[in-house]
C-alpha cells in the first residue's frame, strides 16, 4: 500500500516525470502495459484478486437485476424487438464472471416474458489479445454458437465505439437501437483518475512526480519499484470539457473541505460514450472497493495505490459516478452498509417513473443483501466451516452453487457425506452437479476435489471420470494417477488400475502406496481374482485406502500426501 506522504528525502535515481496531472501520469501507461501483457494470466496466477466479483452469487444477482430492468424497458416501449439488446461487460478479465452470468441468464431468460428478444452479451477489453483468448475458450463456445456471446475491443477512456472481433461490426450510436446494460466489476478501480484537494471553497489539483530509484531501469520500471511525490496546485478556469462532469466537480467545491478525493475520469469518459451509444438509456451495475455516501468523502488525507503484481488499483469514488449519472438525468442506489469492503452501485439513466418501479424495488433489495454481504459471509464461513450437511447444502444453494465455495469446504463435505446411504446421497449429488456446471477452469482444481468426494460416497465410476478431467485440464501428477488407479480397482477394472499405479511410480519412484497396490493386484491375479468372471457391483465396496490428497504430488514413502488441499494452475486459458 502506497499512500500520499511528504516528499521523499532520497534524491538519487532518475526523474521520470514531474508534477503531472494524475490521470496523465506514466503510472497509468505502466498499468495498461501490465494488463495488456499478462492477459488472463494476471488472474489465473492470483496476482489480481477476482473471487469477490467472480462467483455465482454476484452473477445470479446481476442476471436477475438485468432481467427486471429489460422487462420494465420492454413494457415502457423502449425496446425495439427488431434489433439486438446489448449487455456490455467492461474489462472482462479472465472471463469467469461472463461465463457464470450467462449460465444463470440462460435459465432465467428462457422462461421470461422477454424471451423473444435478441439479447447479446459483449465481453470487452482495451486490447484484442484477451478477446481472442476468450473466443477460443471451450467453456464459452456454447454461448458463442447460439449467438448469445460476442467479443469486442473497447478502450473505455478513448474509444467512441466498440469494435467487435473478426469484422463482426461495431457498436456505436448509429448501430445500437435499444437500451444498454453495462457491467463493470473491479474495473473502475483501475481506470484513470484525477486527484483533488478541497478547502475554503477551493478545489486544488493534485499532481504526481515519479522517480526511479538507483538500480531501477527508468526505461522499463516496475510500478512497485517507483517513488511517488504528490503536490497540489490551484485550478484556473474550467477543468473538464464535459459540462455534467464540471458540475459534479463544482458541487464538491461547494460542499467539501479539508479532504482529498478522486474523480474516476477514465470510467466516466467511458460511461459518457456508452450513454451516447444507447441514447441515454442505460443500466449500470458495478461492484468494487470504494465510497458511495457523500459523508464518506470527508477527512480523507491520502489516496493509496494497492499493488497487484505490476498493476495497481485505487478506491473508487462511486459517489462521483452517481452524481454524474444524476447530472445526465438518471438515478442510482448503492450498498446500504458502509463497513463492507466490496460495494455495489446500480445506476439507471432513461428509466424513471412508475414504468421502472420493479427495477427500483429489485435494486433496493439487492443493496440490502448483495455481493458485498455474500463475500463477507464467505470469508466468515471460511473461519468456521458448516458443521452439518444441511448447513453446507443451504450455504451452497445461497451462493447459487458456487464452485469455489464447494472446493473451499471439500474436506468438510467429505466428512459429512461419509456413510450416507443412496437416498441421502441424492441431494449431495444434485448439488455437486450444479456446482460443476458453474465451474470455469482456473487455479482451483475442482475435478480433483469432486473425484475425492465421489470416492468417499463409494461411487468410483463418477470419481474416475473427474480424475480423468483433472488429468486433461490440469496435467499429470502422481497423486491423480494413483487415485485414478484406486477408482478403477473398485470399479472392477484391475488391469486399468495396474496401468495407473505403474504410471504413478514412473512419475514418483518412491511412491510407496503405488508399490503396495501393484503387489496387491499381482497377488489377486495369482489367486485368480479380478478376472472377467468377477461381477461385483462397483458401488458395493467401500475404498479402504487413504487417497492421495494433493494433485501436485505425494509424500515420498507412502500413500498419504501433504495436508494442503489440491490446487494447481489450469492449462486452459
Amino acid at each position: 500500500m502506497l499512500a500520499m506522504s511528504a516528499p521523499p528525502t532520497e534524491v538519487s535515481g532518475t526523474q521520470i516525470e514531474r508534477e503531472t496531472r494524475f490521470s496523465e501520469s506514466v503510472v497509468w501507461a505502466l498499468q495498461r502495459q501490465y494488463y495488456g501483457g499478462r492477459g488472463p494470466a494476471a488472474w489465473h496466477s492470483g496476482e489480481v484478486p477476482s473471487y469477490a466479483t467472480c462467483n455465482t452469487f454476484i452473477a445470479k444477482s446481476y442476471a436477475e437485476a438485468v432481467l427486471v430492468y429489460l422487462t420494465d424497458a420492454r413494457a415502457a416501449g423502449q425496446i425495439d424487438p427488431a434489433h439486438p439488446v446489448y449487455i456490455v461487460e467492461l474489462a472482462a478479465g479472465v472471463g469467469r464472471f461472463a461465463f457464470q452470468f450467462l449460465c444463470k441468464w440462460r435459465q432465467l431468460f428462457q422462461e421470461s416474458a422477454i424471451a423473444d428478444l435478441d439479447v447479446r452479451y459483449v465481453m470487452t477489453d482495451f486490447v484484442d489479445h484477451n478477446p481472442r483468448v476468450w473466443a477460443a475458450h471451450p467453456h464459452l463456445a456454447p454461448f458463442v454458437a447460439t449467438g448469445t456471446l460476442c467479443f469486442g475491443v473497447f478502450d473505455v477512456e478513448t474509444a467512441k465505439e466498440i469494435e467487435l472481433l473478426d469484422g463482426a461490426g461495431v457498436l456505436s450510436a448509429a448501430t445500437v437501437h435499444n437500451p444498454m446494460v453495462v457491467l463493470g466489476n473491479y474495473a473502475f478501480d483501475t481506470f484513470t483518475m484525477d486527484l483533488f484537494k478541497f478547502g475554503g471553497g477551493e478545489a486544488r489539483e493534485v499532481r504526481i512526480s515519479v522517480r526511479a530509484p538507483a538500480g531501477v531501469n527508468p526505461a522499463a520500471p516496475r510500478l512497485p519499484e517507483l517513488l511517488f511525490r504528490y503536490t497540489d496546485h490551484p485550478i484556473e478556469g474550467t477543468y473538464y470539457e464535459d459540462p455534467a462532469l464540471e458540475r459534479t466537480l463544482a458541487a464538491y467545491r461547494e460542499t467539501l473541505s479539508g479532504t482529498m478525493i478522486s474523480i474516476p475520469i477514465g470510467g466516466l469518459r467511458g460511461l459518457r460514450t456508452l450513454l451516447e451509444m444507447s441514447r441515454n438509456r442505460l443500466l449500470l451495475l458495478t461492484s468494487d472497493k470504494g465510497f458511495i455516501q457523500h459523508d464518506e468523502l470527508y477527512h480523507r488525507q491520502q489516496h493509496a495505490m494497492q499493488f497487484h503484481g505490476d498493476g495497481f488499483s485505487m478506491m473508487v469514488n462511486f459517489h462521483a459516478i452517481a452524481s454524474y449519472l444524476a447530472e445526465c438525468g438518471g438515478w442510482s442506489m448503492g450498498t446500504a452498509r458502509r463497513t463492507l469492503n466490496l460495494r455495489t452501485l446500480a445506476g439507471v439513466v432513461g428509466g424513471d417513473g412508475p414504468a421502472f418501479g420493479s427495477t427500483r424495488v429489485h435494486l433496493r433489495e439487492l443493496m440490502e443483501f448483495g455481493p458485498g454481504e455474500f463475500f463477507e459471509l464467505y470469508q466468515t464461513t471460511r473461519r468456521g466451516p458448516p458443521q452439518t450437511l444441511p448447513q453446507f447444502l443451504g450455504l451452497l444453494r445461497l451462493s447459487g452453487y458456487d464452485p469455489q465455495m464447494l472446493c473451499e469446504f471439500a474436506g468438510t463435505l467429505r466428512e459429512l457425506v461419509t456413510g450416507l446411504d443412496e437416498i441421502a446421497q441424492f441431494d449431495v449429488r444434485v448439488a455437486l452437479d450444479r456446482a460443476w456446471r458453474n465451474y470455469y477452469p482456473g487455479p482451483v482444481n475442482m475435478p480433483f476435489e469432486l473425484a475425492r468426494i465421489y470416492m468417499v460416497m463409494k461411487r468410483p465410476v463418477e470419481a474416475a471420470r473427474f480424475y480423468q478431467i483433472s488429468l486433461d485440464w490440469f496435467g499429470e501428477t502422481p497423486a491423480t494417477r494413483f487415485n485414478l488407479g484406486i477408482c478403477y480397482y473398485y470399479a472392477e477394472r484391475p488391469a486399468d488400475a495396474l496401468v495407473e499405479f505403474r504410471r504413478a511410480l514412473e512419475l514418483a519412484p518412491d511412491f510407496q502406496g503405488a508399490h503396495e497396490w501393484i503387489s496387491r493386484l499381482k497377488a489377486e491375479a495369482e489367486l485368480g481374482l479380478g478376472g472377467p468372471e468377477r461381477h461385483v457391483a462397483p458401488t458395493s465396496r467401500a475404498p479402504v485406502v487413504t487417497l492421495a490428497t494433493n494433485p501436485e504430488g505425494i509424500e515420498a514413502g507412502g500413500a498419504k500426501t501433504a495436508a494442503a488441499e489440491g490446487k494447481s494452475a489450469a492449462r486452459v486459458a
